[in-house]
């Protein structure tokens, strides 16, 4: 019984890292879809690197104290969960600043782009509030502000954009004037095109 709980423990501490990794640099920025393989692939590797680095916290944990006592095994997993999700913050960063892209760009290495698409692209890296002009395919204009209460989905099979405010032109086209409690959710395949305008391009 002992063995069968220590497999599913050493189980654990070679595939948590991965999924946690990749679960934390997804949701700082989207990445396109891969095959099963590949996520596997994906995962293991992530476990491996993040092992590695964090060798020394668990060889600490694993010499001082016994290798069956569940104190050991749940100061192992803390140390895992926690070094799984800083490691994935710091991918995460890195993936979206491009700067692996960046220095592969001064030695005039092409790599593709992982972002599956340029909605991911634009609305990811969006983090600041600004307003937005979204026409539809049938030709309506939605006038909103996307702030921190908005949303832009990053699921890969189905897309939409919640703006938390609306706005509608005044008679002389000039001005917009916010509509009281009212807000909007789009559907991306009814989007023709967003125009994004900046708080500081309009302040500056």
């Amino acid at each position: 019984m002992i063995a069968d709980i220590n497999t599913v423990l050493y189980t654990c501490m070679f595939l948590l890292p991965g999924g946690i990794i990749e679960a934390t640099t997804r949701s700082i920025k989207p990445r396109r879809r891969i095959s099963a393989a590949q996520e596997l692939l994906r995962w293991l590797g992530y476990s491996v690197v993040n092992n590695a680095i964090w060798s020394w916290a668990i060889l600490i944990i694993w010499k001082q104290l016994p290798h069956d006592s569940l104190l050991t095994w749940i100061l192992l997993l803390a140390v895992i969960i926690t070094s799984s999700v800083i490691t994935g913050i710091i991918l995460g960063f890195i993936q979206t600043k491009d700067i692996i892209s960046k220095t592969a760009d001064l030695v005039n290495i092409r790599i593709e782009n992982p972002i599956p698409t340029a909605w991911d692209y634009v609305l990811s890296r969006q983090r600041n509030p600004c307003f937005m002009i979204v026409t539809l395919i049938d030709g309506t204009h939605f006038y909103g502000y996307f702030g921190e209460d908005s949303l832009a989905s990053s699921d890969n099979d189905y897309r939409d954009i919640y703006l938390e405010y609306i706005y509608v032109l005044n008679d002389t086209n000039e001005k917009w004037e916010i509509v009281p409690g009212k807000s909007a959710l789009l559907n991306a395949d009814q989007i023709a095109s967003i125009e994004i305008i900046r708080l500081e391009e309009i302040n500056g």
